[in-house]
């Protein structure tokens, strides 16, 4: 006898019944609305560089590669991410997207991440490689600091900064109020390389220091008016009293395995 119907039946029994302890993930947020277009060329800044706020409703990104959106997105260096046609690393985007409500910032690089997935179909995985690094340590055997590393007593009560003139041919690298963790994040972007914070300082601290811009020398006729300034390693050791000790280690990498140019809209 042959049981056409009784077969059928149980096959979808079979799928309906999923082990229980079995728990799907939830998918990652998303934005209410994104806008993605190419830009043909650079478009200056119009204000001055400003940090992440604790949470916002718009995300806004000119000048973007996908490399610098998966830098955002993932919480990660540039040489963390690794992969990917040449594109991903020269052709610049605007990125205009809204939430739905004001969300942390923690939740927009999860949203970035979507729409990374949804427009630029980028599909990507992380491993962990043997990499270059440096540890940020103290530069003096007796622990004595720079003077221009100086403890924030009261975050709440930040001293007033004040007006300051910038050399000739020089970038200025500061900060306010900030753990030591966050100095070796800011020195991790100088160096291009992963930065491990080994000075044991606890606390808070505010630097500042100018250095020398990694570009050739000016024309002949400035060049008198350079002032002789330090690379910004022997500024780091000179202004603030820390230094850079090169090791290598396992890191963690962002892998391009596919991406796709997104249609503008």
């Amino acid at each position: 006898m042959r049981y056409p119907a009784i077969g059928i039946l149980l096959v979808v029994s079979i799928v309906a019944a999923q082990p229980s302890g079995q728990t799907q993930v939830p998918p990652k947020p998303a934005f209410e609305v994104a806008s993605v277009k190419k830009q043909a060329a650079f478009v200056p800044p119009s204000g001055p560089p400003s940090g992440e706020p604790a949470s916002l409703t718009r995300f806004r990104r000119p000048n973007a590669t996908l490399v610098t959106l998966a830098r955002f997105a993932y919480d990660l260096l540039d040489s963390e991410v690794t992969g990917g046609p040449e594109w991903v690393r020269k052709d610049l985007f605007e990125i205009n997207a809204k939430a739905a409500t004001e969300v942390p910032t923690e939740q927009i690089r999860l949203m970035v991440q979507s729409l990374l997935e949804e427009r630029f179909r980028l599909i990507a995985h992380k491993e962990r490689r043997e990499m270059r690094s440096y540890a940020l340590i103290l530069a003096r055997s007796d622990g004595r600091l720079g003077a221009k590393l100086d403890r924030c007593e009261d975050p709440n009560n930040r001293p007033q900064s004040k007006p300051v003139r910038v050399p000739l041919g020089s970038d200025l690298f500061s900060g306010r109020c900030a753990p030591m963790s966050a100095v070796a994040r800011a020195t991790s972007g100088m160096m291009g390389a992963p930065v491990a914070d080994k000075t044991g300082l606890t606390g808070l601290w505010s630097y500042s220091f100018f250095y020398a811009q990694p570009q050739p020398l000016p024309p002949v006729a400035e060049r008198d008016q350079q002032e002789n300034l330090l690379t910004f390693s022997a500024a780091l050791q000179e202004e603030l009293g820390l230094k850079l000790e090169s090791t290598r280690g396992p890191v963690d990498v962002l892998v391009i395995d596919s991406v796709q140019q997104p249609t503008d809209n």
